[in-house]
């Protein structure tokens, strides 16, 4: 894990960004991913869904998705993360990840 910082910016209301900053430079020629993880609806203190995007990835099939992409989430980005961060239960929760993606 890489200690960061984030914020919502609220510039444009109906679309809303999240910024999120790392507390030290990240290392050249290395893999990182960023996971949205439980975010809730200070609203209605409800968790928010998985972006369909997201949803569509891990519900791939060989016809309507990256099958590659598909594949290195769930065998490589998905078990580094779960391992970096064990509170995270993708088998048993799905929806617990909201939004992943690697560079």
């Amino acid at each position: 894990l890489v200690p960061h910082s984030a914020e919502i910016d609220l510039l444009d209301p109906h679309h809303p960004s999240v910024l999120v900053f790392p507390a030290r430079p990240l290392k050249h020629e290395s893999h990182y991913a960023l996971a949205v993880v439980n975010a809730t609806n200070l609203e209605t203190g409800k968790r928010f869904a998985p972006t369909h995007g997201f949803q569509r990835l891990m519900r791939c099939n060989k016809v309507s998705c990256d099958l590659v992409r598909h594949k290195r989430f769930k065998k490589t980005v998905i078990p580094a993360l779960q391992h970096a961060a064990p509170w995270i239960d993708y088998e048993q929760d799905a929806d617990v990840l909201q939004l992943l993606f690697d560079f």
